[in-house]
């Protein structure tokens, strides 16, 4: 950290300790509002983001892909994402069909259909 900013840093912890507003923070050390901020985070611990970060749910489908690739049946599948049969098997039909197996895939969707 260069020495200036070490020096507004080290100002606008004190201020804070001694509960000054973040307007008063900002005029006394003259510095802005998004760097007193920070200053705070820093001292709370909280992240420097704006935003939580939520995980992303993955897709049904994507879940399935990952799982064939894994080696897992068709009824592992259908029983760890608790989808239905249908779904399932169209999900692996899809993956068949990426995977480059078409003649393959055709296969099952021929007998299921009878």
């Amino acid at each position: 950290m260069l020495p200036l900013y070490k020096h507004l840093f080290d100002c606008d912890i004190e201020f804070t300790r001694k509960n000054y507003t973040l307007r008063q923070i900002a005029e006394k050390s003259h510095v802005s509002f998004s760097f007193v901020s920070k200053v705070r985070k820093s001292l709370t611990g909280e992240t420097m983001n704006e935003e939580p970060q939520v995980p992303k749910q993955l897709s049904v489908p994507y879940r399935s892909f990952q799982l064939f690739e894994k080696g897992k049946t068709l009824v592992e599948v259908d029983v760890i994402l608790d989808i239905p049969k249908d779904e399932t098997i169209k999900i692996f039909l899809d993956y068949l069909a990426l995977k480059n197996v078409n003649r393959v895939a055709a296969i099952p969707l021929l007998l299921y259909l009878k």
